[in-house]
């Protein structure tokens, strides 16, 4: 087993065109982190650092409304533009501004058709926030937040590169049956599989590690525990931009293997390695269309697609998913959800190839 996994991995890896588009991904997802160091726009990032551990209270406010500069203060006007749907704050107060907030969320979930036993777990939830929220320098977490869905996008085509012709090649050089002759077919799917994974995830893996050094190495680890609220207000959730980074960081794992499960069941299926690839490029497409609220289950369902999954909109979905009476929000759920997926689609994919090779002969 262990011969052969080394035997697949090398196979895989041993694609120029996996190499050449990791490059390529590299390329911009650098460029794209160090944008401001580039663009020589660092400064005005670091402005807010001096009001790290101010709380966006009544003072903070009307500093903001009387200083002649606003650049320092965009986190905070991004922040208050949000809670009262318009960009001119020049004589709000603070119970305004977390009044409008709480306002806006509930239109949210009107809008997403909650029921009132929905909206009063999101009340609990909500009740349970400290205010006025605290803000503390963490431009380094913030900045992962704003390209990770890109380097989402960038996962689901690497993996489809580089896993979707782990069953299809053998079958269109017609080498499948020599190999079966020869080889503990178990033990080969498992191998297989095993190695299709295991690319997802090292992709994942270092994809979000480029992310991360981009954003840390320019702007500092600073700022874990700030309320995730400042950068998110629609969130109800007590989290800190930091645990929302190691979700998300979870999150991306677990894309990594979804893809590959995928790419392994269209591989089998099929049999057809570009075949494959445009396969799981249309459905990173679909994923990203909005299916109304209307449509209900369908709907939250189509929400769950890791295609479009990834992003600072993940604590902002409100729709919940009710199991054995009880309530389950989307963090809970998605990564229950895409773990069942993969073994379905890893199931499915090894009876389609036991089939094969008694359909192939």
């Amino acid at each position: 087993m262990r011969t052969l996994y080394r035997y697949e991995m090398k196979k895989i890896m041993s694609q120029k065109i996996l190499w050449a588009i990791v490059l390529l991904m590299t390329l911009v997802l650098a460029g794209a982190g160090l944008s401001d160091v580039i663009a020589g726009r660092i400064e005005n990032s670091k402005s807010c650092r001096q009001f790290s551990g101010r709380a966006i209270d009544e003072s903070l406010i009307r500093e903001m409304q009387q200083a002649e500069g606003q650049n320092e203060y965009i986190v905070f006007r991004n922040f208050i533009g949000y809670c009262m749907g318009t960009s001119d704050y020049g004589t709000v107060n603070e119970e305004q501004v977390y009044a409008a907030r709480e306002a806006s969320n509930r239109r949210q979930m009107e809008e997403s058709g909650l029921s009132e036993a929905e909206k009063q777990y999101w009340q609990k939830k909500e009740d349970s926030l400290s205010k006025p929220f605290v803000y503390q320098y963490e431009e380094g977490f913030a900045g992962i937040f704003s390209y990770v869905y890109v380097a989402n996008f960038m996962l689901l085509i690497a993996t489809a590169i580089g896993v979707s012709g782990v069953f299809a090649d053998e079958k269109t050089h017609g080498t499948d049956q020599i190999i079966f002759s020869s080889v503990n077919r178990e033990k080969l799917f498992g191998a297989k599989l095993l190695a299709g994974t295991s690319t997802g995830v090292l992709l994942a893996l270092y994809l979000f590690v480029i992310v991360s050094a981009c954003s840390f190495g320019v702007y500092g680890t600073t700022g874990y525990d700030t309320p995730l609220q400042i950068r998110v207000p629609g969130c109800m959730l007590k989290i800190t931009i930091g645990q929302a980074y190691f979700y998300m960081f979870m999150l991306f794992i677990l894309a990594g293997m979804v893809y590959a499960a995928g790419s392994v069941f269209f591989s089998q299926i099929l049999g057809n390695h570009s075949a494959t690839i445009a396969v799981m490029v249309i459905g990173l497409f679909l994923s990203m269309v909005n299916v109304p609220e209307q449509f209900g289950a369908i709907s939250i369902a189509w929400s769950y697609l890791p295609g479009a999954y990834i992003g600072s909109w993940t604590f902002t979905e409100y729709r919940l998913i009710h199991v054995f009476g009880r309530f389950f929000n989307n963090l809970q759920a998605a990564p229950v959800l895409w773990i069942a997926a993969s073994i379905v689609l890893m199931v499915i994919a090894e009876i389609s190839y036991k089939n094969y090779q008694i359909r192939g002969r």
